[in-house]
């Protein structure tokens, strides 16, 4: 392999060789944008080693790993390290979704607060039908079990076994065995699920004249968590003149009045980024937009948040360091235990950091010339091994 004693301006950055197992670092000039070097490992033993055959480095851009900074001090004590911005900001907005994670239950109480109601006020109330209390079906249910007592009793008291009032009735064994030994089963039914706290929002949804599947979906957007099938059973005991399966599926008027909440990783992105989500041809913002934005400005919490999250990216991508420096003085005390520890780790790498706002300089070559490798890689899978690769990429004349 050539010398590296002339190299100055060096990026570095790793690779997988198989991808979450065994992974590799590629040494990248910034210069002349090219491979200088391969490593068949990541380890700061196995990098400071390979980092020892330069002399001359001046400057190193790097992503966030320590094993590449401890490595680079060991090997160049001199030498200028620079934090890839685009790790920097990727690192904070994986703590961020960490905390959305972590808020889950309250954003949804809070999306329950906005929309469990309001979203149905303006449905039509039209074709009202008629609701069987839980009363009158308890009341019914039991007549029914002792009429089918009186007649198990009646059959044997006349000399019937089991298995011929079975036949004669077309009830089950077990069940007439149970009935005649006076172990009638209870009628009331464990459930975790208030269903009278939805009958306002079902009986508007019922209006709709939609089948009972969408009937389902809409309450569980608004934080209904029972099971279809023990909602269809309770729907068609209280309400057996809605007959569901025979209506239309959808409705329009019901997916604009309840917008979907959406998953903690798309709230994250909405949270961070105040433009996703709105076209930029015609100025249309999504309904998943709307129901964060709304969510956001009812949560104190979650706009402290976005707060964090919107400083620290203008403080990263402007040129002034005192803006990082005050951003950390307001947070390394924050309320979320993951900004703080992020904070910690900023503070760890706070030189790296601060010169990658100061210097125009980042980690995209490596990033790019990765991908080139991986194609490579892929080409010769299982037919060669690790120095055949590292020539193909380091020795190539076309880039």
């Amino acid at each position: 392999m050539p010398s590296h004693k002339k190299y100055k301006y060096l990026s570095i950055d790793d690779w997988a060789k198989r991808k979450g197992m065994y992974y590799g670092s590629i040494i990248i000039d910034q210069l002349t944008h090219k491979p200088i070097d391969l490593i068949d490992s990541r380890q700061t033993e196995d990098v400071i080693k390979a980092l020892s055959d330069f002399s001359n480095v001046k400057l190193v851009t790097r992503d966030r790993a320590t094993s590449y900074s401890s490595a680079i001090k060991s090997a160049f004590p001199l030498a200028l390290q620079i934090a890839d911005k685009f790790h920097i900001i990727k690192n904070l907005s994986e703590r961020i979704l960490n905390i959305i994670k972590q808020e889950d239950k309250k954003i949804k109480l809070i999306y329950n607060k906005i929309y469990g109601n309001k979203a149905f006020k303006t449905l039509s109330s039209n074709n009202v039908y008629k609701m069987i209390s839980d009363k009158e079906l308890y009341s019914k249910a039991r007549n029914k079990q002792k009429t089918m007592y009186h007649e198990f009793y009646i059959l044997k008291k006349k000399g019937y076994n089991i298995s011929q009032i079975a036949k004669i009735t077309k009830h089950d064994r077990y069940t007439i065995s149970q009935y005649l030994n006076k172990k009638i089963p209870t009628l009331t039914r464990n459930t975790k699920n208030n269903y009278n706290k939805y009958i306002p929002n079902i009986m508007r949804l019922m209006s709709l004249n939609i089948n009972i599947s969408a009937i389902y979906k809409a309450l569980v957007k608004i934080g209904f968590s029972g099971h279809e099938r023990s909602f269809r059973y309770w729907l068609n005991n209280h309400f057996p003149d809605y007959a569901g399966n025979k209506r239309k599926k959808t409705s329009e008027i019901l997916n604009k009045n309840i917008p979907v909440l959406p998953s903690p990783i798309i709230f994250s992105i909405l949270l961070q980024n105040k433009d996703f989500g709105i076209s930029k041809k015609t100025g249309e913002i999504s309904q998943e937009r709307i129901c964060v934005d709304k969510i956001i400005e009812s949560s104190p919490k979650l706009l402290k948040l976005q707060k964090i999250f919107l400083s620290f990216k203008d403080a990263i991508t402007g040129f002034e360091v005192k803006n990082l420096r005050k951003w950390y003085m307001e947070n390394h005390k924050s309320i979320f235990n993951e900004i703080v520890s992020y904070c910690n780790g900023l503070k760890k790498d706070w030189s790296a950091v601060c010169n990658a706002i100061i210097y125009d300089m980042n980690n995209g070559l490596a990033e790019g010339s990765i991908n080139r490798l991986k194609a490579i890689k892929r080409s010769m899978y299982n037919r060669a091994g690790f120095e055949l690769l590292r020539r193909k990429i380091c020795l190539s004349k076309c880039g």
